[in-house]
């Protein structure tokens, strides 16, 4: 079961959704001060599976480093995400279309890989819990506005 679920309605389909959320350019640098992760840098690249270092802004005027794989499915895409405080989040995001765009469900699980992260994540879930669906939110206003255009008959 998952400890965080957030669903978005997003006004495009959901090859421009999976497109604007998964084809960044391999030095990504945000313009939008409200995005996060700000910076996205590929490491490596196959069609099954994406590898990043992505850059976010944490209080006080820190950059937080964290490792990240995507694994794409069919329908959506995995990201295995490699916390600090030995800490591990897995994402589990699944498009699918609706009259009005696409529906994104986000699935989220949090476990601890050692006894620091035990430790870590009551505090971490708390935290998780009020910022990620916000931080979501914005992502899904980026994305209507900023997803790329595609050709309608490979949108689909």
């Amino acid at each position: 079961m998952a400890d965080i679920a957030v669903d978005l309605e997003i006004a495009r389909p959901p090859a421009e959704v999976r497109a604007w959320w998964t084809q960044a350019p391999d030095d990504y640098r945000a313009s939008d001060p409200r995005e996060q992760p700000h910076r996205i840098v590929t490491l490596s690249r196959t069609p099954e599976e994406w590898k990043v270092l992505t850059y976010w802004r944490v209080p006080p005027l820190r950059n937080l480093r964290v490792p990240e794989t995507f694994r794409f499915r069919p329908d959506g895409w995995d990201v295995d995400v490699g916390l600090p405080l030995g800490l591990a989040q897995k994402d589990e995001f699944t498009l699918a279309a609706t009259p009005g765009g696409t529906r994104v469900s986000i699935r989220v699980t949090i476990r601890a890989r050692n006894a620091w992260g035990r430790l870590a994540r009551p505090a971490f879930l708390r935290f998780a819990r009020r910022s990620y669906a916000r931080t979501w939110r914005a992502a899904a206003k980026l994305c209507e506005r900023d997803a790329p255009r595609l050709d309608p008959s490979f949108a689909r």
